[in-house]
């Protein structure tokens, strides 16, 4: 894959990526508690991966399965802090400390594999929350519980980067996805059992937002 396309596919992750915290808040607000939120999503993600890629799952290894359970233990765990945190608070405070996980992975690089960054990774983080943080208030800032729920969110989000980077380089990507994401599936599922609560009734207007 050439640089160019690689940018494109980022934008356009990018774009998936803040739209989703929209589609979050608004299944919410329409009555889905948080892990109904979660395995709905998650759910329909794995079905269309496994769909549109199901020539890839015939080749699936261990390694596919290792990397796509540890990483999608991590994303379950952002999702859900992230989801948890989007009930107390705004979806612009919450989208910008999720991304305080782009000054979060340097240091996870650091400390845990002596991956010492270079100045300009620090740098680079630090820009983009500045820019997130100009592009996201209006000037009021209330580090309240939701706050720190994202917060946290950003701490799981940014090990989930570091794993990927780690596991993808031995894996099938497409395999390590599918299987990232049928783990945060079944994770948000088995608590929503073990919780006691009912499944949800899927209403059309709403079904996008998955």
């Amino acid at each position: 894959m050439n640089s160019k396309k690689a940018d494109i596919l980022l934008i356009f992750a990018a774009f998936v990526g803040g739209a989703g915290f929209i589609g979050m808040k608004y299944l919410l607000e329409a009555g889905y508690n948080t892990f109904q939120t979660i395995y709905g999503r998650f759910f329909v993600a794995s079905v269309f991966m496994a769909i549109v890629f199901k020539n890839n799952l015939k080749g699936i290894t261990k390694n596919d399965i290792k990397g796509g359970f540890i990483t999608g233990v991590f994303l379950f765990g952002l999702f859900f802090f992230m989801v948890v945190g989007l009930k107390y608070t705004t979806a612009s405070v919450n989208a910008f400390l999720t991304n305080v996980s782009s000054v979060i992975v340097p240091f996870i690089c650091w400390i845990f594999f002596n991956d010492k960054p270079k100045f300009y990774s620090f740098l680079a983080g630090f820009v983009t929350v500045l820019g997130v943080w100009f592009l996201s208030f209006d000037g009021n800032f209330d580090f309240g519980f939701g706050a720190f729920m994202s917060l946290i969110a950003s701490f799981s989000f940014a090990f989930q980067i570091v794993f990927i980077e780690r596991f993808v380089k031995n894996t099938n990507p497409v395999n390590l996805a599918i299987i990232e994401n049928l783990t945060v599936f079944i994770l948000a599922f088995l608590v929503s059992f073990i919780m006691g609560e009912k499944l949800p009734t899927l209403k059309k207007r709403v079904f996008l937002y998955f």
